[in-house]
């Protein structure tokens, strides 16, 4: 199924009322047969974790089991990538996750060297998933770490020359 066949369908279906209500730390991934989407729904200092997933095929949302995790409120964004098997998510607050939609389960990773801080930006090689940058309530940083779930480890990366979030920011007209 093509991108924009896959995103009409998407629009077309009938979302869950609690995945609708996912506005903020929320992620998703394309797994080449589902959209898995994992985040935060609930009232305001109540919010709990909650993951669905949809099929274009089927046209269909499934509630998944969610991940456990203490209820609250969390500022931050929620990343994730797809390995090929795994969803690995991290999000606030330091919610390092894995999920297998072979055996419909939720796993912690183990800490990382940023544990605490909300990365920037998250991208999968083939091999590792890379958090680079981020930052809280104005503060950028420089910092770095990759994540191979093959061997379930950590390294940290050496610094980069720019903060990440000075990295994702895209100059406006006249390099505004």
């Amino acid at each position: 199924m093509s991108v924009r066949a896959t995103f009409a369908a998407l629009v077309l279906a009938v979302v869950p009322a609690a995945a609708a209500a996912l506005a903020q730390q929320r992620a998703a991934v394309w797994t080449g047969k589902e959209l898995i989407v994992f985040g935060r729904a609930g009232a305001v200092l109540h919010e709990r974790n909650v993951a669905f997933s949809y099929t274009p095929a089927s046209g269909r949302w499934r509630t998944l089991h969610p991940p456990a995790g203490p209820s609250g409120e969390y500022e931050g964004s929620t990343h994730a990538v797809w390995t090929g098997k795994l969803m690995l998510v991290w999000g606030p607050p330091s919610t390092l996750l894995s999920y297998a939609p072979a055996t419909d389960r939720w796993s912690e990773l183990p800490a990382s060297p940023l544990d605490g801080m909300p990365p920037g930006l998250v991208v999968w090689t083939g091999k590792e998933m890379i958090f680079w940058g981020g930052g809280c309530c104005g503060g950028a940083s420089a910092d770095g770490a990759a994540y191979n779930p093959a061997t379930r480890a950590w390294r940290k990366l050496a610094n980069a020359p720019i903060a990440g979030q000075q990295a994702l920011r895209v100059p406006g007209p006249a390099g505004s």
